[in-house]
């Protein structure tokens, strides 16, 4: 009876985690720039892809130093943006420690009140007019069509 009972108590807590783990995920996708509204870049940048990524980051983000270790086995990626929510100089000294970051672009102009997200990462799929097509909470370039 009691084996039951702790089965039971076990499969109620792992689905409560996935759970919890979802709307996380969900609350995080809710964030930030709404679908459809233009990504806030400024005029200097030029984007030549159809679909590009523009990948809000921080450089003491526990997932987001995941995902630039998997920067280092990657080539050059054409459209993908890191946009830093940290100082710029802040960011000039992380990527100089860091020179595996410039295989993809390095953003560092837009204000993080104009990004309206608190948590990091999200990334934003945006189209070569600058408009945003999808946005996800992302934990890995694998979840990209890079």
């Amino acid at each position: 009876m009691w084996i039951i009972v702790a089965i039971l108590l076990i499969i109620v807590i792992i689905i409560q985690l996935f759970l919890n783990n979802k709307v996380n995920k969900t609350r995080r996708e809710m964030s930030g720039l709404p679908i459809a509204s233009s990504f806030p870049l400024s005029r200097t940048i030029t984007l030549k892809s159809p679909t590009n990524y523009m990948m809000v980051v921080s450089t003491n983000c526990t997932v987001c130093q995941r995902i630039f270790k998997e920067l280092q086995h990657k080539e050059s990626l054409s459209n993908l943006y890191l946009v830093f929510k940290n100082p710029k100089q802040e960011v000039d000294d992380f990527v100089k420690q860091n020179p595996h970051l410039n295989h993809a672009h390095i953003i560092t102009s837009i204000p993080k009140e104009d990004l309206f997200i608190k948590t990091t990462p999200l990334t934003y799929q945006v189209n070569q007019q600058g408009v945003i097509e999808d946005k996800m909470s992302v934990v890995s370039l694998k979840e990209l069509s890079l």
